[in-house]
């Protein structure tokens, strides 16, 4: 898909256009393509900019080329920007553990996060092997926990994940 499906941006327009003129090269070199994807969830929901007539764009009245879009995300309610979508299913775990984590010290595998300051740090009953998704750690991720959402540091492990709650003053958190 394009490189910036969330926009109608100069640089997806350029994208789609030297795409059209390599498949107009393609059809006259007589080399059939069968399908063509171009659209992603932000894409459809977005620009709708690189849906195309396959009869058009490849310049033969009998194509049998079949042009779709790659839905994925927006089947499950992966766009959060779009309001109009909803999420199909919640991860949902316990908080295990809670425990203040010095200045200095660590927390997951190869000491991903290092505490800059005296914080409070939740450890949640969920981790990759529930479907959590390892590259959510290291602040990527984040969790909401009685509404407050919190990010997710450290390395997600395989069955937990650790939350930054904030300052190791604040208790009235979790």
């Amino acid at each position: 898909h394009m490189a910036e499906a969330n926009s109608a941006s100069t640089y997806t327009n350029a994208q789609m256009a030297r795409f059209k003129g390599l498949l107009k090269r393609v059809r006259q070199a007589a080399i059939n393509i069968p399908s063509i994807s171009t659209d992603n969830s932000a894409a459809l929901l977005t620009t709708n900019l690189t849906h195309f007539d396959s009869v058009e764009l490849l310049s033969q009245p009998d194509a049998d080329t079949r042009g779709f879009v790659r839905t994925g995300g927006a089947v499950y309610g992966q766009r959060p920007a779009f309001s109009q979508l909803k999420a199909i299913s919640t991860l949902i775990a316990s908080v295990r553990h809670v425990a203040v984590l010095k200045k200095g010290e660590s927390v997951g595998y190869d000491r991903a996060y290092i505490a800059e300051n005296d914080v409070r740090i939740a450890t949640l009953a969920i981790g990759f092997a529930d479907g959590y998704p390892r590259d959510l750690g290291k602040k990527v991720g984040k969790v909401s926990i009685r509404g407050e959402v919190f990010p997710v540091v450290g390395n997600v492990c395989m069955d937990m994940l650790m939350v930054e709650l904030g300052s190791a003053d604040d208790k009235e958190r979790v």
